[in-house]
């Protein structure tokens, strides 16, 4: 848990400070997207196995939960950033919605 901690924090730092120079420029195919769908699947899928071992949520409601739960880091973490981007929050539902699909073939 310690390492998955670790690498989260790494990511957010990485993409708020190495590519805070773009975000005037704010681009749907803009460097830091990448990033943010990278970020937001591996913390979707981080809670979802974090409400099924540790809660009594179902399998559907583990789901929602983890996908509500990382959409709410992910508009945290745009209101902390200097300007609010949208296109960032579009790339964070493209992420938690991959790792819901993802759970859902194993």
């Amino acid at each position: 848990m310690k390492t998955l901690i670790i690498i989260l924090i790494f990511i957010f730092s990485f993409s708020s400070v190495a590519f805070s120079y773009e975000r005037d420029k704010d681009e749907w195919g803009g460097s830091d997207k990448p990033l943010h769908v990278g970020a937001s699947f591996l913390l979707e899928t981080a809670g979802y196995n974090f409400y099924r071992k540790n809660t009594e949520l179902g399998d559907s409601e583990a789901k929602l939960g983890a996908f509500l739960s990382t959409l709410i880091i992910g508009f945290a973490k745009e209101f902390i950033d200097d300007k609010f981007s949208w296109k960032d929050i579009g790339a964070d539902v493209v992420g938690a919605g991959i790792g819901v699909g993802l759970s859902l073939e194993f």
